[in-house]
């Protein structure tokens, strides 16, 4: 299921929590939490932390399989893909470099973008767009399924009155249904890499990033996601500690203070959703957070 090109390669599998709702099946996959460096004597950086605390801490992935069906990824990259290609004819049109790389954001974020005066691509289609919500909602349900510990820990101050849910514990989707969560600028959003494409070094600054492949493997050489780990001298000086191309459809989750990176695609098309959050609220202190790192870890969008 995971293609790991340096790092440990080594993971922890965990069984799910069980849900009743046919719609919430997909968090009945089993997951993996996958450690970014090899743990060194003396210091717990694998398996051994808790889940909540290796995300809060940077110090491991979780990958969780089959959040979209292949329908749903290879419905996703046509439409897409071909929206992509759009936005980078009418960038040659108007004589703007063309790029190796198309980031639409969801019909939301190109709104919120909008208002904001940000400049963005055009959304993706509505077709899409519809899909993007689908298999976000799935994500956010699968943490609240599975995760519930990582939700009171980077959420807990969200908990006002109408958070907790029916169950009276907090609830992800609850506030992601009631407009309470706060996303990074011109997202939720598709990436497309074509040929030389590729997403530098960076951190999000957010609570937890949700990025899903959505193109097959066998679509692109190259490619997938490295991440750093906590005690990296940064991207100028090494590689990734770890390399992730998991299969089309799988999520992969991981907390704000991960340096990561979209690693060049060499040859193909290489389609990824992408959506980093937090609760309402601190947006000065993360962009403050993100300019601060800006020099150390390259381009943040």
């Amino acid at each position: 299921m995971i293609s790991s090109a340096t790092g440990s390669g080594s993971s922890c599998v965990v069984e799910p929590t069980q849900t009743k709702e046919t719609n919430r099946a997909r968090s009945s996959n089993v997951w993996q939490k996958v450690p970014i460096e090899a743990t060194t004597p003396g210091k717990d950086i694998g398996c051994d932390l808790p889940v909540a605390e290796s995300l809060v801490q940077g110090t491991a992935v979780i990958v969780v399989p089959k959040i979209a069906t292949t329908a749903e990824c290879a419905q996703f990259v046509d439409l897409c893909t071909r929206a992509a290609e759009v936005h980078r004819e009418q960038r040659e049109a108007a004589d703007l470099p063309s790029k190796a790389i198309a980031r639409l954001p969801t019909v939301a974020a190109h709104q919120r973008a909008r208002e904001a005066g940000t400049p963005c691509a055009e959304a993706i289609p509505k077709d899409s767009d519809a899909i993007a919500s689908t298999i976000l909602e799935r994500a956010i349900d699968f943490i609240d399924d599975n995760l519930p510990e990582l939700v009171k820990r980077l959420f807990a101050t969200a908990a006002t009155g109408d958070g907790g849910g029916s169950s009276g514990r907090l609830l992800l989707g609850d506030l992601y249904r009631a407009g309470r969560l706060e996303f990074s600028s011109r997202e939720p959003a598709i990436n497309v890499y074509w040929k030389g494409g590729e997403f530098l070094a960076h951190k999000d600054h957010q609570a937890i990033t949700v990025l899903i492949p959505l193109s097959s493997n066998h679509d692109f050489r190259g490619g997938g996601t490295g991440f750093w780990g906590q005690d990296s001298r940064g991207h100028r000086a090494e590689g990734p500690a770890l390399v992730l191309r998991p299969d089309a459809g799988t999520a992969m989750l991981f907390g704000g203070h991960v340096t990561h990176a979209g690693i060049p695609v060499e040859e193909g098309t290489r389609v990824v959703f992408v959506a980093s959050f937090s609760q309402l609220g601190g947006r000065k202190q993360r962009e403050i957070d993100a300019a601060q790192s800006r020099d150390i870890y390259g381009d943040l969008v």
